[in-house]
């Protein structure tokens, strides 16, 4: 990995759930927020792939194909569903501290590719809470562009999930698509980061994220457009739009307690897994 692949990844890793930055808002009719922290360098020691994953491959496990006709307006650049028995070379996996916020530690044993999907695995190793993320710098990297990302998670108090978009180089900018703070999984947040002081907007969509869904972001050099099943369901303009290339993103991490998330307990599941069923990215045409 090349030294400028590793910077991206520490600013990366911790951002996505950074959510304690709360003081530094900027609250729109459905809003709240995220922040960032340092990441990882690499850990050893590959473990099992969890026990709670099914057996018996299937071509789209969420039921849903990935679009298989470019979309009005976009060319497809790069696509991933899975199905080899390894993660690709696209992606780059996560190790280490995801930052202050955490309650666990990444490794990237937990990124797996099983039965058609990416697999961000958490469970407890030695008493912590491990789980996993990675970005596909080298094949989603843009300057705008579509994000398409068909997932769901597990139940889990004190386990988030998110998945964003991340400058190649400075930070802010930030655009989170789709962030759960730990909680039932009943809503998912979008949040954009920007200025030179970490200003957010965030909007809140209320669905059953332990269920299917696709998430995405059309990113134009007017406007955020977030969407979920193929519909846009809130729209940002002006300062919140990015224009620096950015990469995608997908992160679980075990959490603490903070007046936006839940934290690890007692009460967490053994196993709380996110699941990805596929990834596409589109340009602009």
């Amino acid at each position: 990995m090349s030294a400028s692949t590793t910077r991206s990844r520490r600013r990366v890793a911790p951002v996505a759930l950074a959510l304690l930055a709360v003081s530094a808002l900027v609250l729109a009719p459905d809003a709240s927020a995220s922040a960032p922290a340092s990441a990882p360098r690499a850990l050893a020691a590959p473990h099992a792939v969890v026990a709670a994953v099914s057996r018996g491959y299937t071509a789209h496990p969420s039921g849903v194909a990935p679009p298989s006709t470019n979309p009005r307006g976009w060319v497809k650049v790069w696509g991933d569903d899975f199905v080899r028995r390894t993660v690709t070379r696209a992606w780059d996996k996560y190790a280490g501290s995801p930052g202050s916020y955490s309650n666990g530690r990444w490794s990237p044993s937990h990124v797996q590719s099983h039965n058609g999907m990416l697999i961000l695995a958490g469970y407890r190793e030695n008493g912590v809470f491990v789980t996993g993320g990675a970005s596909a710098t080298r094949a989603s990297t843009l300057r705008y562009g579509k994000y398409l990302v068909r997932m769901r998670a597990d139940k889990g108090v004190g386990v988030g999930y998110v998945a964003l978009l991340w400058p190649s180089s400075g930070w802010p900018p930030e655009v989170d698509f789709a962030e759960d703070g730990g909680h039932d999984r009943s809503t998912t947040s979008g949040t954009a980061h920007f200025g030179s002081t970490n200003q957010q907007v965030q909007r809140i969509l209320r669905r059953d994220f332990s269920k299917w869904h696709t998430v995405g972001v059309e990113w134009t050099p007017t406007s955020l457009k977030y969407t979920i099943d193929g519909k846009v369901w809130a729209t940002m303009r002006g300062a919140t739009v990015p224009h620096q290339p950015m990469h995608l993103a997908i992160q679980s991490a075990a959490l603490r307690c903070t007046s936006w998330s839940a934290c690890v307990s007692s009460a967490t599941p053994s196993h709380v897994n996110i699941y990805v069923d596929w990834v596409v990215v589109y340009r602009r045409a």
